[in-house]
């Protein structure tokens, strides 16, 4: 009788042994994401990759960086990635030209990109008396006939520039000469060399070259009240995908969702696995950079109303005035996937 209860005991063990191996032996969801610049503004991204939060989701994410707006948008059209990491400008543009994607989380809910100039330009500004501790409005000014470099001709840097110098009157066309440079070295190298004057751009490199006295923050992204509530950085997925895996988009979601509450939550914790991610950053930087960043990663990565009227207001009112784009939530984006949030 002993036999007969050890027997059956060592048999449900062993039963129980190999559930629990079919169970963490069963395959992960393989998913395609692109991100369209390596910036800090995406913190949030590089988290739940290095954190585990996709792979505790089931999910194994396929991560690949892109060049610009451009290609991140091609990618979601095209069916090559079913999600992109891309600003709020790319999540416009699709809804304005009717290319089935939907915006389901907020990476960064507030502007994380700063104006950047070098110390030549620094010098000409201090004959004109202003300074970075000028009025914002004599600041601005300051960026006439300025060469300043983005990453791409119609991307975030290149239209945020355009509106915020025509909020003081300058001509957004024609007064301010963008010039595309491409990825954050390449800036670096252009802005040392005198190529460009400076440029707009998310943390850390702008941080980098201030501690290596090569210039200067002209212009916080805080300092803009438009730019407080704006949905910058946006987690895109394919309509169609969104429509027949609405659960898969909610596990990946869920990961995004909370890399953004880690980061508020455990600052310090985050900083170090970004400092493996931007290995060539001072790592004092990175912490500086996130702690002055934290609060742009929403609660969740919930979007409003408010947020997308702000952002709308930035890259279309001013040059498309007839763009036909609304607010409300539901065609073009949505908080609906953010669920089970701890």
């Amino acid at each position: 009788m002993k036999r007969s209860k050890f027997t059956l005991l060592l048999s449900v063990i062993l039963l129980l042994a190999f559930v629990s191996q079919g169970v963490l032996a069963q395959p992960k969801t393989k998913v395609k994401l692109v991100q369209v610049i390596p910036a800090l503004s995406f913190a949030p991204t590089y988290v739940a990759m290095d954190k585990g939060l996709f792979a505790a989701e089931g999910i194994e994410i396929s991560f690949q960086r892109v060049r610009g707006g451009a290609a991140g948008k091609a990618a979601i059209s095209g069916g090559s990635a079913e999600f992109c990491a891309c600003s709020g400008n790319d999540l416009l543009d699709m809804a304005r030209n009717q290319i089935p994607a939907l915006g389901v989380h907020g990476i960064a809910t507030g502007m994380t990109m700063n104006i950047f100039v070098n110390k030549a330009f620094l010098r000409k500004l201090k004959k004109r008396g202003i300074t970075p501790r000028s009025s914002l409005q004599k600041r601005i000014l300051a960026l006439k006939n300025a060469k300043m470099g983005v990453t791409s001709l119609g991307g975030a840097p290149d239209l945020y520039s355009r509106w915020l110098i025509g909020t003081v009157g300058l001509n957004p066309k024609k007064d301010i000469t963008n010039i595309a440079i491409g990825i954050p070295p390449a800036l670096r190298a252009a802005a040392m060399k005198g190529s460009i004057d400076g440029f707009f751009l998310s943390p850390p490199l702008a941080q980098q070259m201030e501690l290596d006295g090569q210039g200067s923050i002209l212009i916080y992204a805080r300092d803009v009240a438009e730019f407080k509530e704006f949905v910058h950085e946006v987690l895109i997925v394919q309509t169609r995908l969104a429509e027949k895996n609405p659960r898969l988009v909610e596990k990946v979601v869920r990961a995004m969702a909370r890399s953004n509450n880690f980061i508020q939550d455990r600052t310090a914790e985050a900083s170090k696995l970004l400092q493996k991610r931007f290995a060539r950053i001072n790592p004092e930087v990175i912490n500086k950079s996130v702690e002055l960043m934290k609060h742009n990663f929403g609660r969740d990565g919930r979007m409003t109303e408010t947020m997308w009227r702000n952002t709308i207001k930035v890259n279309l009112d001013w040059r498309i005035p007839d763009h036909g784009l609304n607010t409300k939530e539901g065609p073009w984006w949505t908080n609906k996937f953010i669920k089970g949030v701890r």
